[in-house]
């Protein structure tokens, strides 16, 4: 049977987003894949849509899948009205994902809803293995960021144990994804040392990915494949979001953009956050 690597996007609100991953995946992304939007915008006044669901909700949302025929899965969530908790919230999403993937095996790669790709992604490296993820950490457990990462779901093995959800009130989500992980190695690197590597972290089935985090880096960090794109670095430098120097923004593997905070900004400061997305179209 004839595979093609599935992108898939957990979309919440704002349709921008989706016209933005589709293009810089067409830009960027140079082998055939399928391009896949889990819709879980709400069709009623919700935080996650700044209180409009014309604008930025579920219809909104199926409306830019329809112009760019992408192909898009309107995610269960009328039980959200009672349970509003972002956490609870985003690990039912992941069950459902994670259900996808189990019943549809094949190659993935997540990319959370506000992350697109700035130069090449080389996406054979990452073929090279079973998985490639951000790992965090939490007090005794090491766990895989739901947020970005590409999986080969004909390589996998303890497919039972593999799981996104969060543990609990308490925890992050992907916190379940610890167990799995432990069926493969009983030690893990240090996410810190992670991030200060030269280039990540790897092991025969694993890749764990080095990113430049939220208000931790400066100018001189910049990944040279992007220091020749002008109006990447002007949007960083002048983001408002900046603090002390340091940028907002986040670079994964040098060429995986995270404009960060596409649901809580806009609840916070609506007109910052449009002001940001208008600049980002223009990229």
């Amino acid at each position: 049977m004839f595979y093609v690597m599935k992108v898939i996007s957990i979309i919440t609100n704002n349709p921008i987003f989706v016209e933005l991953q589709y293009k810089s995946l067409k830009k960027y992304l140079h082998i055939d894949y399928e391009y896949i939007v889990f819709n879980d915008g709400k069709y009623w006044p919700d935080s996650t849509n700044f209180g409009n669901p014309i604008e930025n909700g579920k219809i909104a949302i199926e409306n830019k899948c329809k112009e760019f025929d992408i192909k898009y899965y309107n995610l269960p969530n009328e039980h959200h009205k009672i349970y509003d908790e972002p956490s609870v919230r985003h690990s039912d999403s992941l069950k459902l994902l994670v259900s996808y993937m189990k019943g549809n095996i094949d190659e993935y790669l997540i990319l959370d809803g506000d992350m697109f790709l700035i130069d090449d992604l080389n996406i054979e490296k990452y073929r090279e293995k079973m998985c490639v993820c951000v790992l965090q950490e939490r007090p005794n457990i090491k766990y895989i960021w739901p947020n970005l990462f590409y999986i080969n779901m004909n390589k996998i093995k303890y497919i039972d144990d593999f799981n996104l959800h969060s543990l609990g009130i308490n925890y992050d989500t992907g916190s379940s994804s610890y167990k799995w992980l432990q069926k493969y190695y009983s030690s893990y690197p240090n996410v810190r040392d992670i991030i200060y590597s030269n280039r990540g972290y790897e092991n025969d089935d694993f890749y764990f990915i080095k990113h430049l985090w939220s208000c931790s880096w400066s100018e001189d960090e910049f990944p040279e494949n992007l220091k020749t794109k002008e109006s990447i670095i002007k949007y960083i430098k002048e983001d408002e979001r900046n603090e002390n120097g340091k940028y907002f923004v986040e670079i994964y593997d040098n060429c995986i953009f995270h404009y960060r905070g596409g649901t809580w900004l806009g609840l916070n400061n609506i007109e910052l956050h449009k002001k940001l997305l208008n600049k980002l179209k223009l990229i």
